[in-house]
């Protein structure tokens, strides 16, 4: 649904080659950003949906690489119509993971709007026939 279009807006936001909705793993890989989402509140009004969704940010890097404020310059980097959807905060939630890399993370919300037209495409009825080869 929603997830397609957060992605790739993410993606233009903070300059990352990979965002996934998956957990960090005990590897921690670097210049990956992991979204945990809540569960999305949505309305349907006619045949569109209305909802928004929040979450955590996380990024694991290099702290010479992340250094505090990074969050906030990737923002003010992008495209004001990237980040129109989004509401960030608690900026900066640090910590240190091994060795030069840390974890950094923020909050957001993210509002959203779509099609909903859940009987659209529905398959009432097949006819199946049998093509005989001579």
């Amino acid at each position: 649904m929603f997830k397609k279009n957060m992605k790739a807006k993410l993606e233009r936001i903070f300059d990352v080659h990979k965002v996934t909705f998956d957990k960090p793993g005990s590897t921690k890989e670097q210049n990956i950003l992991f979204v945990e989402l809540s569960e999305p509140k949505m309305r349907v009004r006619k045949k569109t949906a209305v909802g928004k969704v929040s979450g955590v940010l996380r990024i694991f890097n290099p702290g010479t690489k992340m250094p505090f404020g990074w969050w906030q310059q990737q923002l003010h980097k992008c495209v004001a119509a990237d980040q129109r959807d989004f509401h960030f905060h608690n900026f900066d939630k640090s910590e240190q993971v091994t060795g030069d890399i840390v974890e950094r993370s923020c909050e957001f919300t993210y509002f959203f709007s779509e099609q909903f037209d859940p009987k659209s495409g529905l398959i009432n009825s097949i006819t199946l026939s049998e093509v005989q080869d001579e």
